[in-house]
């Protein structure tokens, strides 16, 4: 009886977490998830292989660097056991961060250097990137964590608008517009002098203007794109006026949707 009572109270607590409403099983599913996503990013440490492996200084800044300018770095680790460890893999927390040493052997009480690139491009602020340091130590965690920080400083103020159309720098070239709708493209004029930019189309009811209708030399605005046409699934271009350049350098691609 005692087996078939214990039976029975796992049918119903299995019930129960049927019965829970979907949005918190959803919301449990997103944190299992987002936990899943955090352990691969930035592991814990590992507890079986503490002190393991020593390195002179895991804390490397590189102060306020050009964001043209690659950075190459690099860690002596050393092996402060009585045995050989075994680096299995150098894992690195950013694709800007490139690990250019390989997994080896570091004997009983020497070290070797893990040496990193990183490149900057398209970066302006400061940052923080890690290179984790998997051995034998521990199957699942990594031993040493390596951590690279700074700050970048771009030439390009316009660096968030990385497209270009003549003077202006741009968000993006293309939008999709459902009916009745509108759409906005961050731009900002880098010329001396103002601009009113303008658009004509044989598509009724689509029209392009900017907010400020005047856009001053240095200054950021948005060009609005709006439909309020017939219903209709189509694809148009816009050829922007105001500014110098070819008529094919000057488009934006728009996509106009019931």
């Amino acid at each position: 009886m005692a087996g078939c009572s214990m039976q029975w109270w796992r049918v119903i607590v299995a019930i129960v977490i049927m019965c829970q409403p979907l949005g918190a099983m959803a919301q449990r599913e997103h944190l299992l998830r987002r936990a899943e996503i955090d352990s691969l990013v930035n592991p814990q440490l590992s507890t079986k292989a503490i002190a393991a492996l020593g390195v002179d200084s895991s804390d490397h800044n590189l102060g306020v660097i050009d964001a043209d300018t690659p950075q190459q770095v690099s860690y002596r680790v050393r092996n402060n056991t009585s045995q050989p460890i075994i680096i299995t893999e150098l894992r690195s927390s950013c694709s800007c961060l490139k690990i250019t040493s390989s997994p080896s052997r570091i004997e009983a009480g020497e070290s070797l250097e893990v040496v990193a690139m990183f490149n900057p491009r398209g970066r302006n602020g400061g940052f923080m990137l890690n290179i984790w340091v998997y051995t034998n130590l521990d199957s699942q965690y990594p031993t040493a964590r390596l951590t690279l920080s700074g700050e970048v400083r771009s030439a390009d103020a316009w660096l968030h608008l990385p497209k270009q159309m003549g003077p202006l720098r741009m968000s993006r070239k293309e939008v999709t517009i459902a009916t009745r709708g509108r759409e906005r493209i961050a731009v900002a004029n880098t010329s001396t002098m103002p601009l009113r930019l303008k658009a004509h189309t044989t598509v009724k009811g689509l029209e392009l203007y900017t907010e400020p209708e005047v856009i001053e030399p240095g200054g950021e605005a948005e060009i609005v794109i709006s439909y309020q046409g017939e219903p209709m699934e189509h694809k148009t271009m816009l050829v922007v006026e105001g500014i110098t350049g070819k008529a094919t350098e000057r488009i934006i691609s728009v996509t106009l949707k019931r």
